[in-house]
């Protein structure tokens, strides 16, 4: 058989996705005016991303929000995860003061929507995860999952043997650790190798770091 390779370089060239990242499964509420103080009330606490909706370092930390809310999901009579299209809801985060993205906001129990006070710790899910203990009281464990990836990763001394297979069609990212842009991107590559995987048994998705393979 002959094989088939694409391949893709992603080296100094922006990428975005044009849309905050999502799931249908992360149960992050979308909240706008219609819904902030129905969701947003006196007997919940409530932590709340407010993004623009083109923003790479958004999407990046809705990313880590989704884990954080699947962590919190036995708790979520307690707390409630929302996040805010600055864009499409301006009014709403002019009343709220906010005057960056992304922010998150932290609404204690009691305080109806008002006095939000901004989240400065790091935007990672295990930070979070910390900050809403210690502010909610609860006690979960973020374990971050750890998952078998579905790309392979190629060298100098295994590239041929991949690419040059003729029993496989080959697709490779050529990448550049240093790109500011990666981190989202390969979350994005490494779905699409686990959809191709999942359709047929004679690909293979791989990637090469161009800074150790000249």
């Amino acid at each position: 058989m002959r094989s088939v390779h694409i391949l893709l370089t992603f080296l100094v060239f922006p990428w975005s996705s044009g849309t905050l990242y999502s799931h249908e499964d992360d149960q992050i509420l979308e909240l706008g005016p219609g819904n902030f103080s129905e969701v947003v009330h006196q007997d919940i606490f409530a932590f709340v991303l407010f993004y623009m909706p083109w923003c790479d370092r958004c999407s990046n930390v809705a990313q880590e929000m989704s884990a954080v809310r699947r962590a919190f999901h036995a708790d979520r009579d307690v707390i409630v995860f929302g996040k805010v299209n600055i864009e499409a809801c301006t009014s709403l985060a002019r009343t709220l003061r906010v005057t960056g993205f992304p922010t998150l906001y932290w609404f204690s129990r009691g305080t109806g929507g008002s006095d939000p006070r901004v989240y400065v710790g790091d935007r990672n899910a295990q930070s979070m995860t910390s900050f809403i203990n210690h502010e909610a009281g609860t006690s979960v464990r973020f374990a971050k999952p750890t998952k078998t990836s579905a790309v392979v990763h190629l060298s100098t001394s295994t590239f041929e043997t991949v690419v040059l297979n003729e029993q496989t069609h080959a697709m490779v990212l050529f990448y550049d650790p240093q790109n500011g842009k990666l981190e989202l991107f390969e979350s994005e590559y490494e779905a699409v190798a686990r959809e191709l995987l999942s359709l047929r048994g004679d690909v293979v998705v791989a990637k090469i770091d161009v800074t150790k393979a000249r």
